[in-house]
């Protein structure tokens, strides 16, 4: 059984590796490489510098604050040192499909370091990702709202029709958050019908209904803005490489565009979402330049916001898991005596 696991796994892997492939093949099957090149050659570098700092503190520093504050809530105390050791050290994980929202390394670290159960450890990624969404809505909603207000006249002229559709969709999926699992009543009743059942979905709408309930709401109301903090780095990042390759776009039409891009990329069907970004940005943004200017826009964004983090954290992965390592071998000697 675990075999043919390993087996599924390995072809799921190799599937979204080949996909990713694939849709860089399209896009620069259609577009000219040499002048994506001539474009990412006239990069003004100070813009350049300015994005990579900002995407340190904001991906590496302020990522792992957050998450530091999202394991109080599991009574889990983490210094910020420790919390950034773990985030830098699981980041390497991301290249590899299925570890993007299920850190198997983190879990395993919380539990030998701190006694959390492993499956916490899993649903504590699924929260994660959870509140990320949630926060990517209310900048999107923020966005639509300020595009309304200062360019009205563009907002008619501008995907009028198929904008309408995501905002909808945004402020159902707000309500059905803020009211639906924010409810007492109805958290009650989902840990009613959750605690006899065994599968890992029931177990997770248990452990949420259970953290929710325990959880004063000022502070899932924090940790969501804060994370709305956080997911508004990669639209500020986009900004200045928009402006480092001379391209000028207005910061509400950013708001507004770039987190529908952000949720399509994270489908898992690609690495870290390379081509998917890229091809959204391209279609989202083509108007206010050349399309070899725009792609390579999206390759910067891919760079700076996802693999230049994830090149950092290669130097604490090899320390992660040797403390792993040495941990369960004290942990089976132990177990020995």
């Amino acid at each position: 059984m675990h075999a043919n696991l390993r087996i599924k796994n390995a072809l799921r892997a190799f599937a979204i590796y080949i996909s990713t492939i694939f849709i860089f093949y399209l896009l620069f099957s259609k577009i000219n490489l040499k002048g994506i090149l001539i474009a990412l050659g006239n990069i003004n570098l100070e813009f350049l510098t300015i994005a990579l700092l900002v995407s340190i503190i904001i991906n590496i520093f302020l990522a792992s604050d957050l998450r530091r504050k999202l394991l109080i809530l599991f009574k889990c105390n983490l210094s910020f040192r420790e919390a950034l050791f773990i985030k830098m050290g699981t980041m390497p994980l991301k290249l590899i499909p299925g570890f993007k929202y299920l850190d198997l390394i983190q879990a395993s670290y919380l539990k030998e370091n701190y006694g959390m159960p492993f499956s916490t450890g899993i649903f504590l990624n699924i929260l994660a990702y959870l509140i990320s969404v949630v926060a990517l809505l209310i900048v999107f909603l923020l966005g639509f709202v300020f595009y309304w207000l200062f360019m009205p006249l563009k907002f008619g002229v501008i995907y009028k029709e198929y904008i309408l559709i995501p905002v909808i969709i945004a402020i159902l999926s707000l309500l059905l958050f803020f009211v639906f699992f924010l409810n007492r009543r109805i958290l009650l009743l989902i840990k009613r019908n959750t605690t006899s059942k065994r599968s890992w979905l029931h177990e997770a709408f248990n452990k949420l209904a259970n953290l929710l309930l325990n959880t004063p709401k000022r502070k899932i109301i924090f940790l969501v803005l804060y994370a709305s903090v956080f997911q508004s780095s990669e639209l500020i990042v986009f900004y200045i490489l928009s402006k480092s390759l001379s391209i000028n776009i207005p910061f509400f039409l950013i708001m507004l565009y770039m987190p529908l891009s952000i949720l399509i990329s994270n489908l898992p069907i690609v690495v870290l979402g390379l081509g998917i970004r890229e091809a959204t940005i391209l279609a989202l943004f083509s108007r206010y330049g050349p399309i070899e200017d725009i792609l390579g826009l999206g390759i910067l964004v891919s760079f700076v916001e996802h693999i230049f983090p994830i090149l950092l954290g290669f130097f604490f992965f090899v320390p992660l898991i040797n403390k792993l390592r040495i941990q369960l071998a004290i942990k089976q000697e132990r177990a020995c005596l």
